[in-house]
């Protein structure tokens, strides 16, 4: 729309209107309506802001800038432009000058910016930071900004009510992620504490909320029955990524944690000693327990060797076992296992942590190796002086169990047929 086709019924303006309205050689201004001081000006390169019309003394005027135009945070739309304008004017006629009241109004901003709720994670946040490792920091703030920033961060937290909250939540565990709802909740109702602890809020809307929200018991990551193994195994070699191939063998073989052996480095590995001493800070563990505490030592039966053998042929000169595809100084990423199996057509029947759960079975229903011996296995640390002297000695008597269920598994591979269940 030109300047010229601008019509009264197009007063006061429209966000729409505005939008339409086409930049010319030189910058011009367009009242808002004939009775407002209110003005729109529109730059040659098409920007837009807002500017008001004022009396500098009688006989002379100028104009005042009150804000870019806009519908996103940091801009005014025209109904915003008017509430701004309304509270120069009526401060100018109260006797304030017009930068006075600017600066108060903008004073009187930034004391509500730090009243929001994404100033209040920030600073809990802060805290946090001290105790959490660093994935779980990056992790946590990374749900809040997805879940929790977008909707209400920007919002006074004490002005945020409980059915906004409840609504919130109840969207999330629609959309079918009821635990990451629940844990997201945890962190908000920590947060909201900090500003109870402080006397900076009354009462916290979500103390008692995880009572209204639905829960989803733990279960075992999924894995297929014990029938299936043999034709899982054999699925496996034959993957047409030998790489994939390798990786999901050892994780099967070597029953640790997904992130664990994507992560692994190639200096973690003694192949004369036949061990892989995986570093405490990469762990399952506390803060102090992953800076300070023993590495967990996997004994490699001799098919693991073999296999690692013929994964250093072709990655042996990068840092990590599985260099990631664009940046090979980096693992791959997180989806590199599941993806695998994905492709071999397990998705929803097998996942990568789920190979632990086979091994932990099999081990049991054995009935050849203690139960600490197979926790060991799995690097379940037993919290304590036992936990410690279990990490410490048991290493040397989990090299017959990791032999035993590499064996096992060649064993499987093997058979002819694969029971059918029923």
């Amino acid at each position: 729309m030109k300047r010229a086709d601008l019509a009264k019924k197009h007063h006061p303006l429209k966000d729409t209107t505005i939008d339409a309205l086409e930049p010319e050689a030189s910058g011009y201004r367009v009242r808002d309506t004939s009775d407002r001081n209110l003005h729109l000006y529109v730059r040659p390169d098409g920007r837009k802001s807002w500017e008001l019309r004022y009396k500098v003394r009688p006989g002379y005027w100028s104009f005042f800038g009150i804000g870019a135009y806009g519908k996103r945070d940091g801009t005014m739309s025209a109904a915003k432009a008017r509430v701004k304008e309304a509270e120069l004017v009526g401060a100018m006629l109260a006797g304030e000058t017009l930068r006075d009241t600017q600066a108060r109004l903008k004073g009187e901003a930034k004391d509500s910016a730090e009243c929001t709720l994404d100033a209040l994670t920030q600073e809990w946040l802060a805290i946090k930071k001290r105790t959490w490792v660093d994935a779980t920091y990056v992790r946590n703030e990374a749900s809040l900004k997805k879940h929790i920033s977008p909707k209400l961060g920007a919002r006074l937290y004490t002005e945020i009510k409980a059915k906004e909250w409840l609504d919130l939540f109840h969207a999330m565990q629609a959309e079918g992620i009821v635990e990451m709802a629940s844990r997201v909740l945890t962190m908000c109702r920590d947060i909201l504490d900090l500003a109870v602890s402080t006397d900076r809020m009354e009462a916290n809307p979500l103390a008692t909320m995880h009572k209204r929200l639905e829960t989803r018991k733990a279960v075992a990551m999924k894995h297929v029955a014990q029938p299936e193994l043999p034709e899982l195994i054999r699925a496996i070699r034959h993957y047409n990524s030998r790489e994939g191939a390798i990786g999901l063998q050892l994780l099967m073989m070597l029953a640790c944690r997904p992130s664990e052996l994507r992560e692994a480095e190639w200096g973690e590995f003694d192949f004369k000693k036949a061990q892989w001493t995986v570093p405490a800070i990469r762990m399952k563990r506390k803060k102090t327990e992953k800076l300070n505490g023993e590495p967990h030592v996997i004994p490699l039966p001799k098919q693991a060797l073999a296999l690692l053998k013929e994964l250093q042929h072709f990655n042996g000169n990068y840092l990590f076992l599985f260099p990631g595809r664009s940046d090979a100084k980096k693992p791959k990423s997180g989806m590199f296992f599941l993806m695998a199996l994905r492709h071999l057509g397990y998705e929803g029947r097998q996942t990568p942590h789920g190979f632990r759960h086979i091994f932990s079975t099999a081990a049991n229903d054995s009935q050849q190796f203690s139960s600490d011996l197979i926790e060991s296995a799995l690097a379940h640390v037993t919290q304590g002086v036992r936990g410690t002297y279990n990490l410490a000695t048991y290493i040397e008597a989990r090299r017959p169990l990791m032999q035993w269920w590499a064996d096992e598994i060649d064993l499987m591979a093997a058979r002819d047929s694969v029971a059918s269940g029923g």
